[in-house]
């Protein structure tokens, strides 16, 4: 998982954050340059000393934190933007020291006890705001977070989203000055995370058509929903439905609403007419269905099979974003990390 800062920058502002935390307890510490930048002395109330080292991450995953050994010396105190509850539950029951950014330390030692919430740590934010711009920029951030270990090129996001090499350029640009996209070689990016999703939050497009289709509606060919072939442009299923069928800890009744990308406004269209001719069924009213239009032309080129559901998936990095935009989807994006195959950038 890569960050937006250096792995050096980021070591730095974790150990300042974690002085400042238990600074505001009334807890002493100092550097202890012997055992490096990320080593401090932690001092107890009664006087006692004893030594921790800042083991620093964007997000703290469960492999990541398995490598951690409670038993070294200095001791490891996991310092992150995000601890998921379950990755504390698990530092926590093995005497592993934590602190989360957003609030949050736990220090458990013979000589003394912390478990408590602290001022919230606010992260450095040199991009300025709507860095993230128009269907390139757009375009660009999700590409980016699709495959966030591999090289991202210019020309290939311009090629898939029916955009000019320039604008992709230039939209690349700007998450590399704004510091939010990393310039490799040969005119290839790779994103710097979380920070990029979450900017992307931001600027991601919400608007929706709420239309009452059946399944058996969505087969009907004026739709091209594309439902038997993954490996063409079709419709996608995102949001709350889409993200639970990747595996994300959310329950959902029967007549929730299933959000729809679509690839342009035609299907929109149509999708209108065929519902006005929609009837109930004996268990009363379809339920809902929210239709958008692809906002960068990928989402509904890249889909995946979907088990027990009749519509191929989004991408699950388009689900979590569909989630961020609402503080029970943010509960829920704290808790999952993308099945196997997928890389966490949330």
């Amino acid at each position: 998982m890569r960050t937006r800062s250096s792995p050096k920058q980021m070591q730095s502002r974790s150990v300042e954050a974690l002085q400042r935390a238990l600074q505001a307890l009334g807890v002493d510490s100092q550097h202890t340059p012997d055992d490096g930048q990320a080593a401090l002395i932690v001092r107890s109330p009664s006087g006692v000393s004893f030594r921790v080292e800042v083991k620093a991450a964007s997000v703290a995953t469960a492999d990541w934190v398995s490598k951690l050994d409670p038993h070294a010396e200095p001791r490891p105190v996991v310092v992150a933007e995000q601890i998921p509850s379950r990755i504390r539950q698990d530092l926590s029951s093995r005497g592993i020291a934590w602190l989360d950014l957003r609030g949050h330390i736990r220090l458990v030692d013979q000589h003394f006890f912390i478990d408590s919430d602290v001022p919230p740590h606010e992260r450095t934010r040199p991009a300025p705001r709507n860095v993230i711009t128009g269907r390139s920029g757009l375009a660009a951030s999700i590409a980016l977070l699709m495959h966030p270990e591999e090289p991202t090129g210019v020309s290939d996001v311009a090629r898939k989203a029916d955009l000019n090499p320039s604008s992709v350029s230039r939209a690349m640009s700007m998450l590399t000055e704004a510091q939010l996209a990393e310039p490799l070689s040969r005119g290839k990016y790779r994103p710097l995370v979380p920070e990029l999703f979450w900017e992307l939050v931001d600027v991601w497009p919400t608007t929706r058509l709420q239309v009452h289709l059946s399944n058996a509606d969505l087969s009907n060919p004026r739709l091209n929903a594309g439902l038997l072939d993954v490996n063409t442009a079709g419709w996608a299923m995102s949001g709350e439905r889409g993200a639970v069928i990747w595996g994300a800890p959310l329950t959902l009744t029967a007549d929730y609403p299933t959000q729809l990308y679509v690839p342009d406004r035609e299907a929109i269209r149509v999708a209108r007419i065929i519902s006005g001719d929609a009837q109930p069924t004996i268990e009363g009213p379809l339920p809902p269905m929210e239709l958008a239009v692809d906002p960068v032309g990928l989402l509904t080129r890249q889909r995946y099979p979907a088990k027990g559901a009749g519509t191929p998936l989004a991408h699950p990095v388009v689900c979590a974003l569909d989630l961020a935009m609402t503080s029970r989807g943010r509960e829920a994006l704290d808790q999952w990390d993308p099945p196997e195959g997928f890389i966490r950038v949330w």
